[in-house]
C-alpha cells in the first residue's frame, strides 16, 4: 500500500463530507444515464466513480457494514475490485474500457495510491458511519486521479433502477437526496434494449424483444420482475426531489437541457458539462450502441425504423400513452381525445400482427410457425398486454412544460 499524502488534511475532507449531496442518477430501460453522468464526470462541483461502480453499495454494507471496523475494509476490496483491473468485463459492458481520442485508455486507477488515501480518510473518521464510508470511497478515488475535493461536493450516484432498498438507504443518509430520472420515447428504449440483449445474450431475436418491451411498458426486470422505478418516482416524499428530463431533449438541446439540469441539481454552469468523459478521458458510447461522443440528436431514434414497423410502433405507442403524455412527446397528442375503450380496441388489433423481429427464423427452432415461433410470439404479446395495463396503473413522473420542444 502507498504512502498517504502529507499535504492533504484528510481529517477536514472527511468532516467536510458530512455537507455533500447526493445526486441519485436514474435509468428508464436504455435511456442515456451513462451519458449523462459522462457530462457530469468532471463538472468541478461533483464526484464521480466511471460507470455504474458501486451502484449497489446499499445492498454491500447490509452484509459488510455490521463487521468490525478493522475487517470491513478487507471485505470490501472485492467491491471495489475493478476500479483497479483495467479489463474488468464491467468496462467493456459500459464501454468504459476504451477511452480517450484514441480509445486506448481505461478508466481503472491505481491500487496503492486508492488505497493510501482511502486508509488515511478511514483513520480520520471516514468510516464511522455508512455515508461517511461512501463519501470517503468517492474522495479517495478523486484524490487517486489528482482532482481537488470541492468543499460541498455532489455525489453522482448511479441508482440506475436498483432495488426500493437502494433508494430508502439513500434516503436515510441522504435526506436531501436528488434524483434524475432520465427518460426515452417508449419505442426507441424497446429497441435499445433488444439490441444490448442481442450483444450481451446472443443473437436469437425473440427473447430480446420481450425483455425490451418489459423494461419499457411495465419497468421491470426481466429475470426478477423487480419494479425498477425508471418511470416513477421511488417514494412518494421525494416529492420534487425527483424530476425527469428527457434524453432526445439532451441531445438535440444539449446546452438548455443542461442548464436546467444544474438548475435543479444546484450545479454551477460548466463548460466541462459538453464534454462526455469517465474519469476526464473521452467517452465513446456502450460498445452496442454507435460509437458517437457527445451529442447527436439522430442517437436516440437510430435503428427503429430499421428493426420496426409501423404497426408494432403503433402498439407501442397506445400501451405507453400515459408515459408518453406525462414525458410530452408530441405523438402522444392525436390520442387525447380518444375515449379509452377506442383506445384498448385499435391497441389490440395492432398488438396481434407479428413485430419485424418476429419474422427472422428462431434459432431454435426449425422454421416458423414452429413451436418456438409461437411461443415467443405469446410471450411478446402477453408482454404488451400487461404493459398496457402497467403503464394505466402507476401515475409516471412527469416530464416538466418547457422540457417537450
Amino acid at each position: 500500500m502507498g504512502m498517504s499524502d502529507p499535504r492533504i488534511f484528510y481529517a477536514d475532507l472527511v468532516a467536510a463530507s458530512d455537507a455533500y449531496r447526493v445526486l441519485c442518477v436514474q435509468n428508464y430501460a436504455a435511456s442515456g444515464t451513462l451519458f449523462v453522468q459522462s457530462l457530469l464526470d468532471f463538472h468541478p462541483q461533483t464526484l464521480s466513480l466511471p460507470g455504474l461502480a458501486l451502484r449497489d453499495f446499499p445492498e454491500q454494507w447490509a452484509r459488510i457494514g455490521q463487521m468490525p471496523p478493522a475487517e470491513q475494509l478487507p471485505q470490501f476490496a472485492s467491491v471495489l475490485d475493478p476500479l483497479f483491473v483495467p479489463d474488468h468485463w464491467q468496462w467493456v459492458d459500459w464501454g468504459t474500457d476504451k477511452l480517450g481520442p484514441s480509445r486506448d485508455r481505461g478508466c481503472h486507477v491505481d491500487r496503492a495510491a486508492f488505497y493510501a488515501h482511502f486508509a488515511a480518510l478511514i483513520a480520520c473518521g471516514g468510516g464511522d458511519t455508512r455515508r461517511r464510508f461512501l463519501c470517503s470511497v468517492y474522495v479517495a478515488f478523486a484524490l487517486t486521479l489528482g482532482r481537488s475535493v470541492p468543499p460541498r461536493a455532489t455525489l453522482v450516484f448511479p441508482i440506475h433502477g436498483g432495488p426500493l432498498f437502494r433508494a430508502q438507504t439513500i434516503e436515510t443518509d441522504f435526506p436531501d437526496a436528488l434524483y434524475l430520472h432520465m427518460v426515452r420515447h417508449p419505442i426507441s428504449a424497446a429497441v435499445s434494449v433488444a439490441r444490448h440483449a442481442r450483444a450481451t445474450f446472443g443473437a436469437e431475436p425473440f427473447p430480446a424483444v420481450e425483455r425490451g418491451l418489459v423494461q419499457v411498458l411495465s419497468d421491470r426486470a426481466w429475470s426478477s420482475d423487480e419494479p425498477g422505478y425508471g418511470d416513477r418516482a421511488y417514494l412518494p416524499e421525494i416529492g420534487a426531489r425527483a424530476k425527469a428530463f428527457r434524453l432526445e431533449a439532451l441531445h438535440a438541446r444539449p446546452r438548455e437541457t443542461l442548464a436546467a439540469i444544474c438548475a435543479f441539481a444546484g450545479l454551477d454552469w460548466d463548460d466541462a458539462l459538453l464534454r462526455s468523459t469517465v474519469n476526464g478521458l473521452q467517452w465513446w458510447n456502450r460498445a452496442e450502441s454507435p460509437r458517437v461522443s457527445g451529442f447527436d440528436p439522430a442517437l436516440p431514434a437510430r435503428g427503429v425504423a430499421e428493426r420496426t414497423h409501423a404497426i408494432e410502433r403503433l402498439a407501442i405507442r397506445l400501451a405507453a400513452l400515459p408515459k408518453l403524455a406525462a414525458w410530452r412527446y408530441s405523438d402522444a397528442a392525436p390520442f387525447a381525445r380518444w375515449p379509452e375503450w377506442l383506445i384498448r380496441l385499435v391497441f389490440l388489433a395492432a398488438a396481434l400482427v407479428p413485430f419485424r423481429a418476429e419474422f427472422a427464423r428462431p434459432d431454435d427452432a426449425e422454421a416458423p410457425p414452429g413451436r418456438a415461433w409461437w411461443r415467443r410470439y405469446r410471450g411478446i404479446r402477453r408482454a404488451l398486454w400487461r404493459g398496457y395495463s402497467d403503464a394505466r396503473a402507476a401515475a409516471p413522473i412527469t416530464v416538466s412544460s418547457g422540457e417537450e420542444r
